[in-house]
């Protein structure tokens, strides 16, 4: 099902492809992400887990794509385990989510319905920040905010999402309802 959140057409159609957390947990590390923002002056961005990142379509052709993924897959079962980092921009600080054999499957399949490969690499997690910290002090903030997080929830939604701009400013172009039968 897409909602009826649509946004102004995007200039460059790029998208990409979230799983979104439940509203919960989206609460829980939406604070979590604004007062590291606010702390770092680091950029806001929605809680996601990227299933497909840097997609180039027409408008339309990643709508119906991503409704017909969104009606084929029930929700997902996530197991965010701990917190790491890395030196890449949008890997700053996350929070690793457990490469379950069903969120494999999904990262395949939205691969697949936007004419990817799928990704070997894949590693899903829930960032906590996006720029560029020193190893210092990002292990300053992991003893702050804690390394484990041991955190189960079911995924019911994907967000195709137009990443133009600031992370502040990107917003969804539609969201899909995961409805398909286990």
């Amino acid at each position: 099902m897409v909602s009826s959140r649509l946004q102004a057409p995007v200039v460059e159609n790029r998208y990409s492809l979230w799983l979104m957390p439940p509203a919960p947990v989206r609460g829980r590390f939406a604070d979590l992400i604004a007062h590291l923002s606010e702390r770092l002056g680091t950029p806001r961005f929605e809680p996601h887990l990227t299933l497909s990142g840097g997609v180039f379509a027409s408008p339309a052709d990643p709508l119906a794509r991503v409704a017909d993924l969104a009606a084929r897959h029930p929700p997902v079962p996530v197991r965010l385990t701990h917190a790491e980092y890395t030196d890449a921009y949008f890997r700053c600080l996350y929070v690793r989510a457990a490469l379950t054999p069903t969120l494999h499957a999904l990262q395949c399949a939205a691969a697949e319905a936007l004419g990817q490969q799928p990704d070997r690499d894949f590693m899903p997690h829930l960032s906590l920040v996006y720029g560029r910290l020193g190893p210092e002090r990002k292990e300053h903030i992991l003893d702050a905010i804690g390394r484990r997080f041991d955190l189960d929830f079911l995924a019911d939604r994907l967000a195709l999402y137009a990443p133009e701009g600031e992370p502040a400013a990107w917003r969804p172009v539609a969201e899909f309802v995961l409805s398909g039968s286990p």
